[in-house]
């Protein structure tokens, strides 16, 4: 996919406006609701897993980058926004157990 989100609408709504100018409603609409649903599930559902899976960051986290990284930057932000957001929480989580560590040691 060269182009993320647009590149397969081209081909789905293509395929289904030209099965509805022909004459086949029934099939040009089936093909661009099962594109989109296609693509909705790798995007939201599937895209998150996988990269959860090889990483040590919470799905929300991915989530979230890819939706709102693609709405502040666009095509862009699809690739930026998990970034950042991956690399916040991390440097979260490690901050949050330094201080667990400093609390530790004052006490002892």
């Amino acid at each position: 996919m060269f182009i993320p989100i647009i590149g397969p609408w081209i081909v789905y709504g293509a395929i289904g406006i030209i099965s509805i100018l022909l004459g086949n409603t029934t099939q040009g609409v089936l093909v661009i609701i099962f594109g989109w649903i296609i693509e909705t599930a790798t995007d939201f559902y599937i895209r998150p897993r996988i990269a959860v899976q090889y990483s040590e960051i919470h799905p929300l986290v991915f989530l979230l980058g890819f939706i709102y990284g693609a709405v502040t930057m666009g095509i862009p932000g699809l690739f930026i926004g998990p970034l950042v957001l991956g690399i916040t929480y991390a440097a979260y989580k490690i901050n949050t157990k330094d201080k667990l560590k400093n609390s530790q040691q004052i006490k002892t």
